[in-house]
Protein backbone atom coordinates (compact mmCIF):
# COMPACT_ATOMS: atom_id res chain seq x y z
CA UNK A 1 0.00 0.00 0.00
CA UNK A 2 1.36 3.60 -0.79
CA UNK A 3 1.35 6.49 1.17
CA UNK A 4 -1.06 9.17 2.21
CA UNK A 5 -1.45 11.52 -1.45
CA UNK A 6 -0.19 15.38 -1.69
CA UNK A 7 -3.34 17.24 -1.92
CA UNK A 8 -2.45 20.99 -1.64
CA UNK A 9 -5.46 22.12 -2.68
CA UNK A 10 -7.24 20.29 0.48
CA UNK A 11 -4.57 22.00 2.86
CA UNK A 12 -5.36 25.33 1.63
CA UNK A 13 -9.40 24.69 2.44
CA UNK A 14 -8.66 23.04 5.34
CA UNK A 15 -6.21 26.15 6.27
CA UNK A 16 -8.79 28.28 5.43
CA UNK A 17 -11.19 26.74 7.84
CA UNK A 18 -8.67 27.08 10.82
CA UNK A 19 -8.03 30.66 10.04
CA UNK A 20 -11.76 31.19 10.31
CA UNK A 21 -12.49 29.18 13.59
CA UNK A 22 -9.10 31.19 14.92
CA UNK A 23 -10.91 34.43 13.44
CA UNK A 24 -14.38 33.88 15.57
CA UNK A 25 -12.19 33.05 18.57
CA UNK A 26 -10.92 36.18 18.58
CA UNK A 27 -13.88 38.20 17.86
CA UNK A 28 -15.54 36.26 20.88
CA UNK A 29 -12.32 37.45 23.32
CA UNK A 30 -12.96 41.13 22.20
CA UNK A 31 -16.78 40.65 22.83
CA UNK A 32 -15.94 39.43 26.25
CA UNK A 33 -13.58 42.25 26.59
CA UNK A 34 -16.34 44.49 26.17
CA UNK A 35 -14.50 46.40 23.39
CA UNK A 36 -14.25 45.87 19.21
CA UNK A 37 -11.08 45.86 17.63
CA UNK A 38 -8.23 48.99 16.70
CA UNK A 39 -8.28 48.11 13.47
CA UNK A 40 -9.00 46.36 10.19
CA UNK A 41 -5.87 44.60 10.34
CA UNK A 42 -6.03 43.44 13.81
CA UNK A 43 -9.53 41.31 13.02
CA UNK A 44 -8.36 39.87 9.59
CA UNK A 45 -4.99 38.80 11.01
CA UNK A 46 -5.74 36.03 13.25
CA UNK A 47 -7.54 34.61 9.91
CA UNK A 48 -4.78 34.66 7.39
CA UNK A 49 -1.58 34.31 10.14
CA UNK A 50 -3.24 31.30 11.61
CA UNK A 51 -4.62 29.63 9.06
CA UNK A 52 -1.01 29.78 7.66
CA UNK A 53 0.08 28.81 10.49
CA UNK A 54 -1.78 25.78 10.43
CA UNK A 55 -1.70 25.21 6.74
CA UNK A 56 2.31 25.54 7.26
CA UNK A 57 2.06 22.67 10.33
CA UNK A 58 -0.23 20.37 8.75
CA UNK A 59 2.05 20.03 5.35
CA UNK A 60 5.16 19.72 7.43
CA UNK A 61 3.84 16.92 9.66
CA UNK A 62 2.52 15.02 6.55
CA UNK A 63 5.67 15.27 4.90
CA UNK A 64 7.20 13.71 7.77
CA UNK A 65 4.67 11.10 7.84
CA UNK A 66 5.10 10.34 4.31
CA UNK A 67 8.65 10.44 5.18
CA UNK A 68 8.19 7.89 7.73
CA UNK A 69 5.30 5.87 5.76
CA UNK A 70 2.74 6.47 8.49
CA UNK A 71 -0.56 6.00 7.01
CA UNK A 72 -3.23 5.56 9.62
CA UNK A 73 -6.54 8.12 9.87
CA UNK A 74 -5.21 8.35 13.71
CA UNK A 75 -2.07 9.84 13.50
CA UNK A 76 -3.25 12.41 10.79
CA UNK A 77 -5.96 13.27 13.46
CA UNK A 78 -3.39 13.65 15.86
CA UNK A 79 -1.44 16.05 13.58
CA UNK A 80 -4.54 18.01 12.73
CA UNK A 81 -5.02 18.40 16.47
CA UNK A 82 -1.67 19.75 17.71
CA UNK A 83 -1.24 22.08 14.25
CA UNK A 84 -4.49 23.77 15.67
CA UNK A 85 -3.20 23.76 19.23
CA UNK A 86 0.03 25.70 17.97
CA UNK A 87 -1.92 27.81 16.02
CA UNK A 88 -4.23 28.73 18.38
CA UNK A 89 -1.69 29.64 21.18
CA UNK A 90 -0.18 32.61 19.00
CA UNK A 91 -3.25 33.83 17.35
CA UNK A 92 -5.20 34.98 20.72
CA UNK A 93 -4.79 30.94 22.40
CA UNK A 94 -2.86 32.89 25.15
CA UNK A 95 -5.45 35.77 25.98
CA UNK A 96 -8.35 32.84 25.75
CA UNK A 97 -6.97 30.80 28.46
CA UNK A 98 -6.16 33.78 30.50
CA UNK A 99 -9.83 34.29 30.65
CA UNK A 100 -10.82 30.23 30.62
CA UNK A 101 -8.84 30.42 33.45
CA UNK A 102 -10.56 32.97 35.65
CA UNK A 103 -13.86 31.72 34.48
CA UNK A 104 -13.04 27.89 35.36
CA UNK A 105 -13.48 27.11 31.69
CA UNK A 106 -10.13 26.09 31.05
CA UNK A 107 -10.89 22.66 29.74
CA UNK A 108 -12.94 23.94 27.01
CA UNK A 109 -11.18 26.59 25.86
CA UNK A 110 -7.86 23.87 25.14
CA UNK A 111 -10.47 21.16 23.87
CA UNK A 112 -12.20 22.85 21.17
CA UNK A 113 -9.33 23.93 19.14
CA UNK A 114 -7.76 19.78 19.49
CA UNK A 115 -11.54 18.66 18.71
CA UNK A 116 -11.51 20.79 15.78
CA UNK A 117 -8.06 20.11 14.87
CA UNK A 118 -8.83 16.32 15.34
CA UNK A 119 -11.92 16.35 12.48
CA UNK A 120 -9.51 18.81 10.19
CA UNK A 121 -6.72 16.25 10.28
CA UNK A 122 -9.17 13.31 9.77
CA UNK A 123 -11.12 14.90 7.08
CA UNK A 124 -7.42 15.55 4.79
CA UNK A 125 -6.73 11.76 5.54
CA UNK A 126 -10.05 11.08 4.19
CA UNK A 127 -10.13 12.82 1.16
CA UNK A 128 -6.62 13.14 0.13
CA UNK A 129 -6.25 9.13 -0.19
CA UNK A 130 -3.87 6.50 -0.47
CA UNK A 131 -1.49 7.42 -3.61
CA UNK A 132 -0.71 3.96 -6.03
CA UNK A 133 2.66 2.59 -6.11
CA UNK A 134 4.74 0.35 -8.11
CA UNK A 135 4.32 -1.11 -11.83
CA UNK A 136 0.48 -0.18 -12.99
CA UNK A 137 1.35 -1.61 -16.06
CA UNK A 138 2.04 -5.52 -14.86
CA UNK A 139 -0.82 -4.76 -11.55
CA UNK A 140 -3.17 -4.51 -14.11
CA UNK A 141 -1.94 -7.30 -16.53
CA UNK A 142 -2.30 -9.55 -13.52
CA UNK A 143 -5.70 -8.41 -13.07
CA UNK A 144 -6.86 -9.03 -15.97
CA UNK A 145 -5.71 -12.10 -16.05
CA UNK A 146 -7.12 -13.18 -12.86
CA UNK A 147 -10.15 -11.80 -13.66
CA UNK A 148 -10.43 -13.63 -16.86
CA UNK A 149 -9.65 -17.01 -15.02
CA UNK A 150 -12.20 -16.21 -12.14
CA UNK A 151 -15.20 -13.79 -14.01
CA UNK A 152 -17.72 -14.04 -10.85
CA UNK A 153 -14.96 -12.78 -8.14
CA UNK A 154 -15.42 -9.68 -7.14
CA UNK A 155 -12.61 -9.18 -4.60
CA UNK A 156 -8.75 -9.55 -6.38
CA UNK A 157 -5.62 -9.19 -4.33
CA UNK A 158 -2.35 -8.73 -6.89
CA UNK A 159 0.79 -7.06 -6.41
CA UNK A 160 -0.06 -6.18 -2.97
CA UNK A 161 -3.12 -3.84 -3.78
CA UNK A 162 -6.85 -4.63 -3.59
CA UNK A 163 -9.42 -4.33 -6.57
CA UNK A 164 -12.97 -4.74 -5.72
CA UNK A 165 -15.46 -5.56 -9.26
CA UNK A 166 -18.62 -5.25 -7.86
CA UNK A 167 -21.43 -2.90 -7.89
CA UNK A 168 -21.21 0.57 -5.64
CA UNK A 169 -22.98 3.24 -4.57
CA UNK A 170 -22.44 6.27 -2.44
CA UNK A 171 -21.62 5.22 1.07
CA UNK A 172 -24.38 6.42 3.65
CA UNK A 173 -23.33 8.87 6.74
CA UNK A 174 -25.62 10.85 8.84
CA UNK A 175 -22.86 12.87 10.50
CA UNK A 176 -21.42 13.78 6.68
CA UNK A 177 -25.28 15.06 6.01
CA UNK A 178 -25.38 16.79 8.54
CA UNK A 179 -21.20 18.52 8.01
CA UNK A 180 -22.45 19.26 4.52
CA UNK A 181 -24.74 21.51 5.21
CA UNK A 182 -22.82 22.80 8.12
CA UNK A 183 -19.61 23.14 5.12
CA UNK A 184 -22.15 25.69 3.20
CA UNK A 185 -23.16 27.25 6.24
CA UNK A 186 -19.72 28.12 7.18
CA UNK A 187 -18.62 29.47 3.98
CA UNK A 188 -22.23 31.91 4.01
CA UNK A 189 -21.02 32.84 7.36
CA UNK A 190 -17.66 33.97 6.10
CA UNK A 191 -19.26 36.12 2.92
CA UNK A 192 -21.37 37.92 5.26
CA UNK A 193 -18.58 38.45 7.96
CA UNK A 194 -16.40 39.51 4.95
CA UNK A 195 -19.52 41.99 3.67
CA UNK A 196 -19.56 43.60 7.07
CA UNK A 197 -15.40 43.76 7.37
CA UNK A 198 -15.80 46.26 4.28
CA UNK A 199 -18.55 48.54 5.87
CA UNK A 200 -16.16 48.31 8.95
CA UNK A 201 -13.21 49.48 7.36
CA UNK A 202 -15.25 52.37 5.60
CA UNK A 203 -16.67 53.77 9.30
CA UNK A 204 -12.79 53.23 10.44
CA UNK A 205 -11.73 55.50 7.63
CA UNK A 206 -14.47 57.81 8.11
CA UNK A 207 -13.59 58.51 11.52
CA UNK A 208 -16.72 56.80 12.22
CA UNK A 209 -15.50 53.99 14.34
CA UNK A 210 -17.72 54.19 16.91
CA UNK A 211 -20.88 53.65 14.60
CA UNK A 212 -19.43 50.73 13.57
CA UNK A 213 -22.50 47.69 14.23
CA UNK A 214 -19.53 44.71 13.58
CA UNK A 215 -19.18 43.95 17.62
CA UNK A 216 -17.55 40.40 17.95
CA UNK A 217 -20.35 39.08 19.80
CA UNK A 218 -23.07 39.72 17.30
CA UNK A 219 -20.42 38.19 14.49
CA UNK A 220 -19.88 34.50 16.54
CA UNK A 221 -23.51 34.14 17.70
CA UNK A 222 -24.62 34.73 13.82
CA UNK A 223 -21.96 32.89 12.78
CA UNK A 224 -23.08 29.82 14.90
CA UNK A 225 -26.58 30.09 13.86
CA UNK A 226 -26.00 30.33 10.16
CA UNK A 227 -24.42 27.29 10.25
CA UNK A 228 -26.70 25.25 12.77
CA UNK A 229 -29.21 26.49 10.41
CA UNK A 230 -27.88 25.31 7.31
CA UNK A 231 -26.62 21.98 9.08
CA UNK A 232 -29.97 21.11 10.43
CA UNK A 233 -32.52 22.53 7.58
CA UNK A 234 -30.68 21.14 4.67
CA UNK A 235 -30.25 17.46 6.23
CA UNK A 236 -33.53 16.46 4.67
CA UNK A 237 -33.46 17.21 1.55
CA UNK A 238 -29.49 16.15 1.46
CA UNK A 239 -30.79 12.54 3.09
CA UNK A 240 -33.51 13.00 0.06
CA UNK A 241 -31.60 13.64 -2.75
CA UNK A 242 -28.69 10.58 -1.40
CA UNK A 243 -31.53 7.93 -1.29
CA UNK A 244 -32.84 8.93 -4.92
CA UNK A 245 -28.84 9.38 -6.22
CA UNK A 246 -28.77 5.80 -4.84
CA UNK A 247 -31.62 4.53 -6.29
CA UNK A 248 -30.52 5.39 -9.84
CA UNK A 249 -27.00 4.30 -9.39
CA UNK A 250 -25.60 8.21 -9.53
CA UNK A 251 -21.90 8.27 -7.93
CA UNK A 252 -20.26 11.33 -9.98
CA UNK A 253 -19.78 14.52 -8.26
CA UNK A 254 -21.67 16.30 -10.82
CA UNK A 255 -24.76 13.80 -10.75
CA UNK A 256 -25.12 13.91 -7.49
CA UNK A 257 -25.45 17.96 -7.37
CA UNK A 258 -27.69 18.21 -10.41
CA UNK A 259 -30.17 14.53 -8.69
CA UNK A 260 -30.33 17.15 -5.56
CA UNK A 261 -31.01 20.31 -7.68
CA UNK A 262 -33.91 18.51 -9.41
CA UNK A 263 -34.84 16.10 -6.33
CA UNK A 264 -35.49 19.61 -4.29
CA UNK A 265 -37.38 21.83 -7.34
CA UNK A 266 -39.84 18.16 -8.21
CA UNK A 267 -40.93 18.20 -4.56
CA UNK A 268 -41.05 22.08 -4.10
CA UNK A 269 -43.79 21.61 -6.31
CA UNK A 270 -45.68 20.00 -3.24
CA UNK A 271 -43.93 21.80 -0.13
CA UNK A 272 -42.21 25.13 -1.34
CA UNK A 273 -39.81 25.34 1.40
CA UNK A 274 -37.80 22.48 -0.71
CA UNK A 275 -37.70 24.81 -3.86
CA UNK A 276 -35.94 27.52 -1.52
CA UNK A 277 -33.44 24.72 -0.66
CA UNK A 278 -32.73 23.45 -3.92
CA UNK A 279 -29.20 25.64 -4.90
CA UNK A 280 -27.94 24.86 -1.32
CA UNK A 281 -28.75 21.52 -1.21
CA UNK A 282 -27.20 20.94 -4.91
CA UNK A 283 -23.98 22.66 -3.20
CA UNK A 284 -24.09 20.78 0.04
CA UNK A 285 -23.81 17.39 -1.90
CA UNK A 286 -20.84 18.36 -3.86
CA UNK A 287 -19.19 18.60 -0.52
CA UNK A 288 -20.84 15.35 0.69
CA UNK A 289 -19.85 13.43 -2.51
CA UNK A 290 -16.38 14.38 -2.15
CA UNK A 291 -15.87 13.30 1.47
CA UNK A 292 -18.67 10.08 1.65
CA UNK A 293 -16.90 7.69 -0.27
CA UNK A 294 -18.00 4.61 -1.88
CA UNK A 295 -19.31 1.58 -0.38
CA UNK A 296 -20.13 -2.02 -2.01
CA UNK A 297 -24.08 -2.37 -3.25
CA UNK A 298 -25.93 -4.06 -0.24
CA UNK A 299 -26.99 -7.79 -1.06
CA UNK A 300 -30.63 -8.82 -1.89
CA UNK A 301 -32.52 -9.37 1.06
CA UNK A 302 -32.62 -13.61 2.06
CA UNK A 303 -35.51 -15.74 0.52
CA UNK A 304 -37.47 -18.40 2.98
CA UNK A 305 -38.08 -21.18 1.31
CA UNK A 306 -39.91 -24.81 1.98
CA UNK A 307 -37.70 -26.81 -0.82
CA UNK A 308 -35.02 -25.43 -2.30
CA UNK A 309 -35.01 -27.65 -5.40
CA UNK A 310 -38.60 -25.71 -6.45
CA UNK A 311 -36.82 -22.70 -6.85
CA UNK A 312 -36.66 -21.47 -10.58
CA UNK A 313 -34.48 -18.64 -11.99
CA UNK A 314 -35.58 -15.66 -12.90
CA UNK A 315 -35.01 -15.93 -16.52
CA UNK A 316 -35.96 -19.31 -16.98
CA UNK A 317 -37.88 -20.46 -19.63
CA UNK A 318 -40.30 -21.70 -16.75
CA UNK A 319 -40.81 -18.04 -16.09
CA UNK A 320 -41.99 -17.39 -19.85
CA UNK A 321 -43.71 -20.88 -20.68
CA UNK A 322 -46.90 -22.31 -19.63
CA UNK A 323 -47.18 -26.15 -19.58
CA UNK A 324 -50.29 -27.60 -21.23
CA UNK A 325 -52.01 -30.06 -19.66
CA UNK A 326 -54.12 -32.19 -21.93
CA UNK A 327 -57.91 -32.14 -20.31
CA UNK A 328 -59.25 -35.55 -19.54
CA UNK A 329 -61.46 -37.34 -21.98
Amino acid sequence: MGRVSNDLGEVFLLSSAAGFGLLLNSWSQAAMAGHVFASFDEAVLPFIGGGATFGALLLAGHLGLRWGEVRSALSYAVLGALASFCAFLPWGGRAALEAAGTHGTTTLAVGLPILFGLALGGIYYRVAGIEREGDEGAAFASLSRLAGEAPDAAFIDTHGRSFYAGPTQVRTSLPLLFASGAILGLFVAGIMIAGGLSAWAAHSASGYWAAAPFAGNYVLAGSIMIITFFSVGLFLPNLLAHKVANYFRVTSTGGYALVALGVNLLCGLLLFPLILAAVPSAIAMIFYRRCAGLEPLPLPEAVWVGNKHALVAEDHPLRRYHQIVPEPR
